[in-house]
């Protein structure tokens, strides 16, 4: 059973011996981190992958490139877009080496593992780079490959180190639960020998495993032999509940999602105030990692001159936050009426296909959102300042 599995398990109520084994052959500590971990890096790559990465050429918008194929739609044979977005942004955010993509035959693939020398001045250098259980016996300088690190301290790092003295009390609480909450029994045994066997000898190979399967059964029978008894320890009106546990693994949620700056109802799974907290998420949480890898990939792929001339990519987080047509229709107006879109990409904003007119890529102004350049000329409804037409 997975160690999800058990957990779930665990704060349902619905533990058994089975299960008590199953947990206790794991650390708790490194269980409930690994989950905390692996929710928050979670929320934050699925929302990056929904999210557009747009390519400027001289300053326009260009979404017939090779660049935007590959990060927008097929990077490489195995993977869609999402697929690869979503891992390498995990990967970032778990992995204290970074990320290396590497380019080959104009596709993009997300090393698996590899070991980084580090040269400020000349560039660092890649070596034992492996795509899955493919190992590529070459050395790839920086200006080769893209490669992704967030700040030099680790966000996993920092975790594991808040974790070794808090995580013994995690180990403790759940250590003192198992033992509380383990069925425990006595037997009485009056007989020097047990079928013709010394007692020792007998309760090995004999009574031992016929208690194992009774206390495992869910329910059956003992059956008890004259010259020996079972009796239970337990006080079954005063066991040890999983409260402490659960208290624990809130704060150990709580403290990685102040790691990964998520709002604490997101890592809590209790969400009220929805727009709120989507907009503390995609502020301090998602765009930091959209911007290191908009500026990754405008780094690693244009020159300077290509910069100047406004080339560059930008990861565009518009499109995360769900709304409906009806909740932006009111802002949506505003935003044509104001020359700051046009009718084509407010549709966009809003998740529809562009309209193939050229009015659709005009922009309007205000005064019955007539057309900016119109307005600009003294020309409303074709009839000019002067009243005549």
């Amino acid at each position: 059973m997975s160690i999800i599995g058990n957990i779930k398990n665990f704060f349902e109520k619905k533990i058994d011996i089975n299960e008590i084994v199953a947990i206790s052959d794991i650390s708790a500590k490194v269980a409930y981190k690994k989950l905390a971990i692996h929710i928050a890096a979670t929320y934050i790559s699925q929302a990056i992958s929904k999210c557009e990465i747009k390519f400027y050429k001289n300053g326009k918008e260009n979404n017939k490139s090779l660049e935007y194929y590959l990060f927008n739609v097929a990077p490489n044979r195995n993977e869609c877009s999402s697929q690869f977005l979503n891992k390498l942004v995990y990967k970032l955010l778990t992995e204290p080496d970074g990320v290396l993509v590497i380019t080959s035959n104009d596709k993009l693939y997300i090393a698996e593992s590899f070991q980084r020398e580090a040269h400020p001045m000349s560039g660092d250098i890649f070596t034992s780079v492996s795509l899955e259980n493919l190992s590529l016996n070459r050395t790839y300088k920086r200006d080769e490959v893209m490669y992704f690190k967030l700040e030099d301290e680790n966000v996993k790092s920092l975790i594991d180190s808040m974790y070794q003295d808090y995580g013994k009390a995690i180990d403790s609480a759940l250590s003192a639960f198992l033992k509380n909450n383990a069925d425990k029994y006595k037997m009485k045994i009056e007989a020097d020998k047990i079928f013709g066997k010394d007692v020792e000898v007998a309760y090995k190979e004999i009574l031992s495993k016929q208690i194992k399967q009774f206390v495992n059964a869910d329910g059956g029978v003992f059956p008890e032999y004259k010259g020996y008894t079972l009796t239970s320890f337990n006080d079954k009106g005063n066991q040890s509940t999983p409260s402490n546990l659960i208290e624990l693994r809130k704060d150990t949620f709580e403290i990685t999602g102040e790691s990964y700056k998520i709002p604490k109802s997101m890592m809590e799974g209790n969400i009220n105030n929805v727009k709120d907290v989507v907009n503390t998420f995609i502020t301090f949480a998602v765009t930091p990692v959209t911007t290191l890898i908009g500026d990754v990939i405008t780094k690693d792929l244009y020159t300077f001159q290509e910069w100047v001339k406004g080339t560059k990519a930008v990861v565009d987080t518009s499109t995360i936050p769900f709304q409906s047509i009806l909740d932006t229709a009111d802002g949506i107006s505003k935003l044509i009426a104001n020359t700051v879109v046009n009718p084509n990409e407010a549709r966009k904003i809003i998740g529809l296909d562009n309209i193939d007119e050229d009015f659709m890529n005009q922009y309007f102004i205000t005064k019955n959102n007539s057309k900016a350049e119109d307005v600009m000329n003294g020309l409303i409804d074709g009839i000019s300042e002067s009243g005549k037409e």
